[in-house]
């Protein structure tokens, strides 16, 4: 695995781990399969353009949160 993806993939799972969701809510909110995210997060699978792609999902999660105030809930 590369410096680069290990450190894309922990971003990942702190992100689900602070805002509660499992690798199934992130699986839904990107349409890419369990199968897929579990990879992802584990640093084993994916170009840097899905790793971007699954960052600006979870950036668009965090702002609707914070629109909503359910933010840190």
């Amino acid at each position: 695995m590369s410096v680069i993806r290990d450190q894309l993939a922990a971003a990942i799972m702190e992100t689900l781990d602070a805002d509660g969701l499992s690798q199934a809510d992130l699986a839904r909110k990107t349409g890419l399969s369990a199968k897929h995210i579990n990879h992802l997060v584990h640093g084993s699978a994916g170009s840097f353009g899905v790793y971007e792609y699954v960052a600006f999902v979870l950036g668009r999660h965090w702002t609707v949160a914070l629109e909503s105030g359910e933010a840190g809930k």
